[in-house]
């Protein structure tokens, strides 16, 4: 891969990956919206997992248009890496300045408020944990910074985003015609 590759390849990596970060902050502010209890909550994990089935689209789009129906599996790689980093970079922008300047501890009062329903205490006993462990857990979260909570989902989207770029990549490289 030559330098221009590379920097063809960095350029429609970032694009994509601001496109996916969209689509996880609305994905985001889906399962906000849900914890109020509407209806659009539910379209969050629908979104969430239809990004990655969007990226896939992105990368064989990439392959097909860019590439000329071939893509080695290390430029699939790096392309699905730059894809989700960029992704998740964004998307922990957003985050922190939906924490910092919008919460006002919405999130936190929600999973209270779930946790002390009848239903929870039910689950939590079948778990073998006991109130006072989920009371300990909320009482952290609560006293957790914005920045805090954002650096842990970060560590957690680059987890998947890692897994996920090695899935995809094994399904998309390669000749396209010889996937057909």
């Amino acid at each position: 891969m030559n330098k221009d590759e590379k920097i063809q390849m960095r350029a429609f990596a970032m694009v994509d990956g601001l496109y996916l970060g969209i689509m996880w902050t609305v994905s985001f502010g889906l399962y906000v919206i849900g914890l109020t209890g509407s209806f659009l909550g539910m379209f969050s994990l629908f979104t969430a997992v239809y990004s990655l089935f969007f990226a896939a689209k992105r990368m064989r789009l990439f392959r097909d248009n860019v590439r000329q129906d071939y893509i080695s599996f290390g430029m699939t790689l790096m392309y699905m890496l730059l894809m989700f980093g960029t992704a998740c970079m964004l998307f922990a922008m957003l985050q922190c300045l939906y924490f910092t300047l919008l919460d006002n501890g919405f999130v936190v009062s929600k999973y209270t408020e779930i946790m002390c329903t009848k239903e929870a205490k039910i689950m939590i006993q079948q778990y073998g944990m006991t109130q006072t462990d989920i009371n300990n857990a909320l009482g952290a979260l609560e006293t957790a910074s914005p920045l805090s909570i954002t650096l842990s989902i970060l560590n957690i989207n680059l987890i998947i985003s890692l897994v996920a770029s090695l899935v995809i990549s094994l399904f998309t490289y390669g000749n396209n015609r010889t996937l057909r």
